[in-house]
């Protein structure tokens, strides 16, 4: 990472040096106006960035140019994690949401009662968990609050509360749970392009250009 971040000018600000990465944008622009620049790669699980640039790059001191053209400043963010990393910052996440509304259904189904504290098990399993068919437009059942927000075939999104109290069919409509929505937007992430590897000393002088310019 170090190795990318030196091509980019420095300016003093609130009287510290720190570098200037604003002429990320423009740099990307021009990489996008050649269609066989950037090529399209899916990451597989569990695969580093260290692991493709090795691969691809033939060394993992070229990972900057794997974050520079899919426009990451935070790879532990912007990189998708493994299955165990990611049920485990759902649990962290959504462990007071699961434990103060839990119903007695689910409860039951994991042989709890209604003062048991949620295991780290219980908590994964209720962020998916899904009511009986009568329980699920049923707006005192608490353990559809692990509904984030519901969707139809079009793409479009209603709250909670929309589909609750505004009266409208409800019809056409589907819950997305937590975990299917952690696991979504989680997936999303492994699209990724790199930079073809024919351009790959092009694109570093390009870069130390444009951030000279």
């Amino acid at each position: 990472m170090a190795n990318y971040f030196k091509y980019f000018p420095k300016f003093t600000y609130d009287d510290e040096v720190v570098r200037d990465i604003t002429k990320r944008p423009k740099f990307l622009d021009d990489l996008a106006r050649d269609p066989y620049t950037l090529l399209p790669y899916t990451i597989k699980e569990g695969e580093t960035p260290h692991e493709i640039s090795n691969l691809y790059y033939g060394s993992p001191i070229f990972v900057w140019l794997i974050y520079l053209a899919n426009n990451m400043l935070d790879p532990y963010h912007d990189w998708p994690l493994t299955t165990l990393y990611l049920e485990r910052t759902i649990i962290e996440k959504y462990r007071d949401l699961a434990q103060a509304n839990a119903g007695t259904a689910f409860r039951t189904s994991r042989g709890l009662s209604s003062t048991d504290t949620l295991s780290d098990r219980d908590v994964l399993e209720w962020t998916q968990y899904v009511p009986a068919p009568s329980e699920q437009s049923n707006v005192n059942n608490t353990d559809n609050k692990n509904v984030l927000y519901y969707y139809n075939a079009e793409g479009n999104k209603i709250t909670s509360d929309t589909f609750f109290f505004s009266g409208q069919d409800k019809s056409g409509w589907f819950p997305r749970r937590i975990y299917d929505e952690e696991d979504r937007l989680n997936e999303a992430k492994r699209d990724i392009v790199l930079i073809n590897k024919e351009y790959r000393d092009l694109a570093i002088k390009n870069l130390k250009d444009a951030m000279r310019s």
